[in-house]
């Protein structure tokens, strides 16, 4: 990512890093939570850009399958992505993007995807929790 971008976004209050090929990283200090978001612009030339917010929550193996059914619940009611459960490692993440065919990326569209992420994690945060503790 060119290093304009990169200063423009910490004006806007993403202090992204570079974490390996097209990939960023940033600690968000949330209402309920901190979470690492990461950015993903290895598919510009597709017009794609990804946000990723991690949660700070493992899932037991043998939670995988509520937890799987609670999120998709949560999905249900989600415009502008989906949470995901790994299952291998037990992370928890919600995933947005953006696709912005015929025109050029701008400021803008990259900090709403990077907001919408990191709001959408942090306000289900607590309901995840729960979920999560409920053995």
């Amino acid at each position: 990512m060119d290093e304009e971008i990169l200063q423009a976004l910490k004006k806007e209050g993403w202090n992204l890093e570079k974490a390996n090929n097209g990939l960023y990283h940033t600690l968000y200090h949330g209402q309920n939570a901190e979470l690492i978001v990461n950015l993903n612009i290895m598919n510009l030339e597709k017009s794609i850009i990804l946000a990723i917010a991690c949660l700070p929550i493992k899932v037991m193996p043998s939670q995988n399958n509520k937890i799987a059914q609670f999120l998709n619940q949560l999905n249900l009611k989600t415009f502008f992505g989906s949470f995901e459960l790994n299952y291998t490692t037990g992370e928890i993440a919600f995933h947005t993007g953006i696709f912005y065919f015929n025109t050029d990326l701008q400021m803008p569209m990259i900090v709403n995807c990077l907001d919408a992420a990191a709001y959408a994690a942090d306000m289900d945060y607590p309901s995840i929790l729960e979920k999560v503790g409920d053995n």
